[in-house]
């Protein structure tokens, strides 16, 4: 089965279960609650580098008469917080949600040749007798954006005081606040080079991104209460292309948690 598929069709698996194994409820159907959703946590993407930087690869060194490859380990921090609404059914445990999402994504390149040296080597100078590599200690890529998501959620099961659920959701990014690459030379007289090799290196990207995303998680608390939660994404796809200068990042999983608030008088069944 291809893996894309499989973790969605896990999801309305266990959605499947949870709503046939609701007992008979006195409300109406579409009778619902109104939560608000307060949001914090992180994406943990992994990416390859970038094919068409001019990075110099195979960087070597010899330290007490061994042999050693260089090495070039790409890192990405992210962190989210957000704000969402919430229209939950109780006939079903179950509800769906849009809000506003803030993102941070610094991917950097970080080279390492020895235990007293961290470098690597990008072209900057090219002709056709001579090609120019400056010693970069590293790149970094900052990107901020405000996205806009959308997400389903199901009941797993429940009982006093806590639920189990599982969520998939989409979420496309609406404003890019910024998306930046900087260079730290392991010489400072490379600085004048600066603007040349970041114009050099930073071919246009896709100005906007989109994700597909499902977790399972479990909150704590009384339905018509404040309620915790606690979230862990299952792996999870970037569906757009060419989305950073850097890396590409195809999948991702992470961790969020969430603060529910009841924003109307709360709907309960008759159990």
């Amino acid at each position: 089965m291809n893996n894309k598929l499989f973790f969605p069709l896990l999801f309305f698996i266990f959605g499947f279960i949870g709503l046939s194994a609701q007992n008979e409820q006195s409300l109406p159907w579409y009778t619902g609650n109104h939560l608000l959703h307060l949001e914090g946590g992180s994406y943990f993407m992994g990416g390859d580098i970038k094919e068409d930087l001019s990075i110099r690869q195979n960087i070597s060194y010899y330290e007490a008469s061994q042999y050693s490859p260089g090495i070039i380990t790409p890192e990405t921090k992210t962190y989210l917080f957000g704000i969402k609404y919430e229209y939950h059914l109780p006939h079903f445990n179950s509800g769906i949600s849009t809000g506003i999402r803030f993102i941070g994504l610094q991917n950097e390149l970080i080279g390492y040749t020895s235990r007293v040296s961290r470098f690597f080597y990008l072209r900057y100078s090219e002709s056709d007798s001579d090609t120019k590599f400056a010693r970069i200690s590293s790149l970094i890529e900052n990107y901020y954006a405000l996205t806009v998501p959308f997400e389903l959620r199901i009941g797993l099961y429940q009982f006093t005081g806590i639920n189990f659920f599982a969520k998939a959701g989409v979420e496309y990014s609406l404003i890019n606040f910024k998306k930046e690459v900087n260079i730290q030379f392991q010489e400072e007289t490379m600085m004048p080079y600066h603007n040349m090799l970041v114009q050099e290196i930073t071919d246009p990207a896709n100005t906007h991104f989109a994700t597909f995303y499902s977790s399972l998680g479990i909150s704590f608390g009384k339905n018509d209460k404040i309620n915790f939660a606690l979230e862990v994404l299952l792996p999870s796809f970037v569906l757009t292309d060419n989305n950073f200068h850097l890396l590409d990042i195809k999948e991702f999983d992470g961790i969020k948690l969430s603060v529910y608030f009841p924003v109307s008088p709360f709907k309960t069944n008759n159990r």
